[in-house]
């Protein structure tokens, strides 16, 4: 889906680049010595109580292999990182992550949207998306909840390393012209 975003985007002028590694988002999440280093306290805790409340297991995420995670999309000029998420966003379990997003805090979408999209999508999504794990999420469903664990840790942590907060655009359905509309709309005409 990355790929056909990307094409439709350039067709119409939008100046975006794949994805790259980000030395701060890695696979060891909020255990990682970049961002222990350099993201508020109250967000590392709040990411470490919200990957507890999933089910994942602090001792097997700190030793996590060093490996990068890599976002969606970047805008060119302004390093804004952008998510097209597809139908594996809008499970149960990135519903409960949603729910212990702080007030007043901007993010680059709606989260009443997104609550909105997963009511309607979450039963599709937990079936798809159940028999997979991860070893931190040693659980039927597992990769799910790290899947939500993971967007929450790019949602979170993205203005603290970027200046921008993540752009999500919600394409549980795989439409990708409509996806591209609204990406469109919320990057405006400098993108």
């Amino acid at each position: 889906m990355i790929a056909d975003s990307l094409n439709e985007a350039r067709t119409r002028g939008l100046h975006l680049r794949r994805r790259t590694s980000l030395p701060w988002l890695t696979v060891r999440g909020h255990l990682d010595p970049v961002v222990q280093r350099h993201a508020p306290d109250e967000i590392i805790d709040a990411l470490d109580e919200l990957h507890a409340d999933l089910g994942g297991n602090r001792r097997v995420l700190a030793r996590n292999r060093a490996g990068t995670l890599r976002p969606g999309l970047v805008v060119a000029s302004t390093g804004q990182l952008v998510e097209i998420d597809g139908l594996e966003h809008f499970t149960s379990d990135r519903l409960a992550t949603l729910s212990d997003y702080p007030h007043g805090v901007e993010f680059g979408f709606s989260i009443d949207d997104y609550r909105a999209l997963i009511e309607r999508w979450r039963t599709k999504a937990n079936a798809v998306f159940t028999r997979r794990w991860s070893p931190d999420f040693d659980f039927v469903g597992g990769r799910r909840a790290q899947r939500a664990y993971f967007d929450a840790l790019l949602d979170w942590l993205a203005p603290t390393f970027t200046g921008h907060p993540v752009l999500r655009v919600a394409v549980p359905d795989g439409d990708v012209r409509s996806a591209v509309d609204r990406l469109t709309l919320g990057l405006g005409p400098a993108a």
